[in-house]
C-alpha cells in the first residue's frame, strides 16, 4: 500500500472535522484523583493487518474544527480526551486512495479501535447551471447517516472528484453555490424513510443501487430568502445565526436532512440575513432556526434568547420575513466530584413546561449552560459520559435530579451539583408470546417526586433519561427514590419502583411486539382512472399512503404506470391512500381496510378549508398561529384507544388571523387544530394533556371551499 503521496483531499482547505476536544483537566475531573487522562488510542492497518504509518485519522463528520491525528511508524494514533458525537472514526492514507472507518459503540466498554484501510471509491461528477453550463467553485458534499463525510469543490470545468470509504453507504450528494443554486441526489445506497417499516431497516434489496458516478447535479436557479431578526421590543439583532432544516425536491426519493455549516448565515448590524442559495425547486414549506452565536455564548457565559423558529410557507418565500427572538433566562452552574474536581463531559438536561428540552455538556471546568423560558418550572438531570469519555469514571457516580426548579424573570439562575455514589438497578426485558429476551431497545426512566409516586398513574412527567437494552438486559445507577420505568420498544406498561440506598434492585418487564422490522409486506394493487364511460387510466399520478403503524410512503416512491396501475405495501391495519394527478388539479383520499385485495380510485376536483382565529377578549386577529390540517388515523383492535395524525399540513395565520388549506383530496374527514403550547409561550387553554386544540372536523366536497368561520382563542398564563 502506498502512503507517501504529496497531496490529499484530507488537507483541502475546504475540509473540516466536527469534533469537540474537552479541556486539559479532564482526567482529574473524570476520576476524582490525580491519574492522567486515558487516551483514545488505536491503530490503522492495511488489508493484511500490517500497520500503516502516516495515515490520517479523524471523526467521520466534517466541520470547521479541522482536527486530525497522524499514525506513527507503528500505525498508532491517539486522541486526548475526545468527545465523539458521531460515534465513528475515519482513516485514510495521505493520498486518499485507501480509506476505512470504525464504529465507536458508546454504550459498550471502550476498546482500542482498529481501522482497516482498503481501496476507496473514486466518486466523480459535474455541477451545471440550468442551461447545462459547468459551475466552477461549487461546494460538493457527500453524506452518510445524515452526516457530511466529505466536502470538496468543483474545478474550472465544473467537475469534482473525491474518495469515499468503501465500507459505509453514501446516502446523498449535495451541491451548493451562493447566487447560483442548490441541488441534491439521493444515491439509493440507503433506503428512503418510507421503506423502513415496510421492508425493515435495510429497505427493499431490489431498490438498492451503488454507483461511483459520474453524477450530474444541476442548479435550476435560486429564490433568495431574506429575514429580519428582532427581539420582542422590535430591536434588530446582530450576530444571530439562521439555518434551514429540511429540503425536498420532486423526483428524489426522500427529503434532504443534513446539517452543514455551509447552510448557516448570520445577521449583520441591520438585523438582516439573506440566503442566496435557496433552490427555486423547493415547493413545500421550510423550517428555519435562529440561534445566538455559540462563540458569543461561550465568551459571556450567558444566553440572551431562546432558539427562534419560523415555519415558512411557500407563498412567503419572496417576502421579507421576520423572526422574533424571545428572551431567555440562563441556567448555569458547575458539576463537581465530592473532592472538588470538576465533572467533565456530563450531559445536563433542562426539561419542563412549556415544551422545554435543552441540554449542555460540561466543559473542562465542569460548567454547563442552558437557556430556559422565564417564569417557568424546569427539571435538571445529568448523565455520566458514555463510551470514550466515561472510561475513567466509576460507573456508580451519579448526579441527583433536581425537580420543579422555579425560574424567575432574572437573567441568570445558578444551580451547582455535587456527584454522589448511586445504587444499581438492573432489569430483564422479554418480548412477544414466547417471552424471548428483547434483542435491542431503549428503557425510559422517570424520577418521581413523592407526590407523583403516591399517584396510581402519574401524568406527563417532564423529566426523563434513557438507558439501552441489549440482549434483554439493562442496568444503570441512580440515587435512592421512586422511579417509573418503561420499555420504549413495542407496547408495554410502565412499572413504578422504589430504589433503596445500597440495595441493588432487579426488575422484570415484558413488551408486546407491535410490528416486525424484517417483515416483507403484502402488496396491495390498485388503479387510478377517470369516471368516464368507459373509464380511462390516469398515468403518472402520485400515490401516498399512511397507516397506524407505518412510516409515510413518500409520493415519489409510488406513481401510476401507463396503465394507471400501482402497488403499495399493505399493513395489518387500514391504509389511508391519497392520489394526486400529475397536473395537481384532481385527487382523492380513501380509507382501505386490511382485507381489501384491490382498489380502484377516481380523482375529483380538490377541496379547500378556510377559517379565522381571533382573540376572545379583544376580538383582534391572532397573527402567526401555527394551524394544522390532517387526518386522524385511529388504531384498531387492541390499539383502538391510540391514534396518530397523518397527511399533515401546517401554516401560520396571516395578518388578518386567517388560514387557508387548498388542494385537499376529498373523500375523508380532515381535522383542523393548533398547537396548545408553542415553545416559550404560555398555555393556550385551560387544561388537558393533549398538545393540540381542536378547531373543527370537516369533510369538504370536491371543488368546494369549506368555510369554518371564526374561532375565538383565549391564551392562558400559568399561575
Amino acid at each position: 500500500m502506498k502512503t507517501n503521496a504529496a497531496s490529499s483531499l484530507f488537507f483541502s482547505p475546504f475540509i473540516g472535522f466536527w469534533f469537540l476536544f474537552v479541556l486539559f483537566s479532564w482526567a482529574d475531573a473524570a476520576s476524582g484523583n490525580d491519574e492522567k487522562p486515558p487516551l483514545l488510542a488505536g491503530t490503522v492497518v492495511d488489508s493484511e493487518g500490517n500497520p500503516v504509518a502516516g495515515a490520517l485519522v479523524r471523526p467521520s463528520r466534517v466541520s470547521s474544527e479541522n482536527q486530525t491525528q497522524t499514525t506513527d511508524e507503528n500505525g498508532c494514533f491517539a486522541f486526548s480526551a475526545v468527545e465523539f458525537r458521531t460515534g465513528r472514526l475515519l482513516a485514510q492514507s495521505p493520498d486518499g486512495i485507501f480509506m476505512g472507518t470504525c464504529e465507536i459503540d458508546e454504550t459498550a466498554e471502550p476498546v482500542e479501535p482498529k481501522v482497516t484501510l482498503q481501496p476507496a471509491r473514486k466518486i466523480t461528477g459535474i455541477v451545471t447551471d440550468a442551461g447545462g453550463k459547468p459551475v466552477a467553485e461549487a461546494f460538493v458534499l457527500a453524506t452518510s447517516l445524515y452526516e457530511e463525510v466529505v466536502r470538496t469543490q468543483t474545478d474550472s470545468q465544473g467537475r469534482f472528484t473525491f474518495f469515499f470509504p468503501e465500507d459505509i453507504k453514501m446516502d446523498a450528494l449535495v451541491a451548493l453555490k451562493d447566487g447560483v443554486g442548490f441541488d441534491y441526489i439521493w444515491t439509493m445506497e440507503s433506503p428512503a424513510s418510507s421503506e423502513y417499516r415496510s421492508f425493515g431497516r435495510n429497505g427493499d434489496p431490489k431498490r438498492r443501487k451503488k454507483s461511483d458516478g459520474p453524477f450530474t447535479l444541476q442548479f435550476d436557479g435560486v429564490r433568495p430568502l431574506r429575514f429580519k431578526v428582532l427581539d420582542e421590543d422590535g430591536k434588530r439583532l446582530e450576530g444571530i445565526e439562521v439555518r434551514p432544516w429540511y429540503f425536498n425536491k420532486e423526483g428524489q426519493l426522500t427529503d434532504l436532512n443534513i446539517g452543514t455549516e455551509l447552510y448557516r448565515r448570520s445577521t449583520g448590524p441591520d438585523g438582516f440575513v439573506s440566503f442566496d442559495f435557496f433552490p427555486a425547486w423547493q415547493k413545500d414549506g421550510v423550517t428555519f432556526f435562529a440561534n445566538e452565536n455559540p462563540k458569543t455564548i461561550k465568551q459571556t457565559q450567558t444566553c440572551r434568547f431562546l432558539r427562534g423558529r419560523i415555519d415558512l410557507r411557500p407563498d412567503s418565500f419572496a417576502a421579507e420575513n421576520e423572526i422574533t427572538m424571545r428572551p431567555a433566562v440562563t441556567v448555569r452552574g458547575q458539576i463537581r466530584f465530592p473532592n472538588g474536581t470538576p465533572a467533565v463531559g456530563w450531559l445536563l438536561r433542562a426539561q419542563g413546561d412549556p415544551d422545554q428540552y435543552e441540554q449542555s455538556t460540561t466543559d473542562g471546568q465542569g460548567r454547563y449552560l442552558v437557556p430556559v423560558v422565564p417564569e417557568s418550572q424546569i427539571n435538571l438531570s445529568a448523565e455520566r459520559p458514555s463510551g470514550l469519555l466515561g472510561a475513567a469514571i466509576d460507573e456508580d457516580w451519579v448526579c441527583a435530579t433536581r425537580r420543579d426548579v422555579g425560574v424567575s424573570a432574572g437573567p441568570v439562575l445558578t444551580e451547582d451539583f455535587i456527584l454522589e455514589r448511586g445504587t444499581k438497578m438492573t432489569g430483564l426485558v422479554t418480548v412477544g408470546k414466547d417471552e424471548k429476551p428483547l434483542k435491542t431497545g431503549t428503557m425510559i426512566v422517570n424520577p418521581l417526586t413523592p407526590q407523583e409516586a403516591s399517584q396510581d398513574e402519574p401524568g406527563n412527567i417532564r423529566c426523563w433519561w434513557w438507558t439501552p437494552i441489549k440482549d434483554g438486559s439493562f442496568a444503570f445507577y441512580a440515587v435512592p427514590g421512586h422511579y417509573r420505568i418503561q420499555c420504549q420498544t413495542g407496547k408495554s406498561q410502565p412499572e413504578q419502583v422504589f430504589l433503596e440506598a445500597g440495595r441493588e434492585l432487579t426488575v422484570e418487564l415484558h413488551t408486546e411486539e407491535t410490528r416486525l422490522e424484517t417483515l416483507v409486506p403484502i402488496m396491495l394493487p390498485g388503479k387510478v382512472q377517470t369516471d368516464d364511460d368507459p373509464p380511462k387510466p390516469i398515468a403518472g399520478a402520485e400515490i401516498q399512503y399512511r397507516s397506524f403503524h407505518g412510516f409515510p410512503g413518500r409520493h415519489e416512491d409510488y406513481r401510476t404506470d401507463d396503465n394507471g396501475e400501482f402497488e403499495i405495501p399493505q399493513d395489518t391495519t387500514s391504509l389511508y391512500v391519497q392520489v394526486l394527478t400529475s397536473d395537481g388539479e384532481r385527487g382523492v383520499m380513501v380509507k382501505v381496510p386490511p382485507t381489501e385485495k384491490n382498489v380502484v380510485l377516481i380523482p375529483k376536483p380538490l377541496g379547500t378549508i378556510t377559517g379565522k382565529i381571533i382573540h376572545k377578549d379583544t376580538q383582534k386577529p391572532v397573527v402567526g398561529k401555527n394551524i394544522r390540517c390532517g387526518i386522524n388515523i385511529q388504531g384498531e383492535g387492541d390499539e383502538s384507544r391510540y391514534s396518530t395524525t397523518g397527511f399533515l399540513r401546517t401554516m401560520l395565520t396571516d395578518e388578518n388571523g386567517e388560514y387557508r388549506f387548498s388542494g385537499l383530496p376529498c373523500g375523508v374527514e380532515y381535522q383542523i387544530d393548533f398547537l396548545r403550547r408553542p415553545r416559550g409561550e404560555p398555555d393556550d387553554d385551560t387544561g388537558g394533556s393533549t398538545s393540540y386544540n381542536l378547531i373543527a372536523k370537516t369533510d369538504p366536497r370536491p371543488g368546494e371551499e369549506k368555510e369554518l368561520g371564526t374561532f375565538e382563542f383565549l391564551p392562558r398564563v400559568n399561575g
